[in-house]
């Protein structure tokens, strides 16, 4: 019984998600909004989670990236199935790009800060405005 206990916890915690972003250099842990896990739109083009201090964030399918050198910029597009939506001409190599899903982009831009030649990478984010 100990054994199938002990089974159980390191599944669910290994099938567990750690939800984040990468920001200035620290991770921004996010909560999904649904008792279920991550809530979508109907369309399943964006994902739904508060942020660390409880405000809403939608991670769409888009991310922002800054290379330093573009010299890797077509393996790394290959490596994770992205596709270039836009270059900024300001701020030198910095480019929208397009993955398949939140989850894809949210996962590419956390690699992709990894690498030596990305000065930033994070998933295009929307936050909810709120007046005062």
């Amino acid at each position: 019984m100990k054994k199938i206990l002990l089974s159980i916890l390191v599944v669910a915690s290994l099938s567990a998600s750690e939800y984040y972003y990468m920001n200035n250099g620290k991770k921004v842990y996010l909560t999904p909004q649904s008792l279920d896990g991550v809530q979508t739109r109907s369309s399943g083009s964006e994902l739904r989670f508060k942020d660390e201090n409880g405000k809403e964030v939608v991670v769409n399918s888009r991310l922002l990236v800054k290379f330093n050198s573009t010299e890797n910029l077509e393996r790394y597009l290959s490596a994770y199935g992205l596709s270039v939506v836009k270059k900024f001409e300001i701020g030198g190599g910095i480019y929208l790009l397009q993955a398949s899903s939140p989850m894809s982009a949210m996962s590419a831009a956390n690699e992709l800060y990894k690498k030596p030649d990305v000065e930033f990478a994070q998933p295009d984010i929307a936050r909810k405005r709120v007046l005062r």
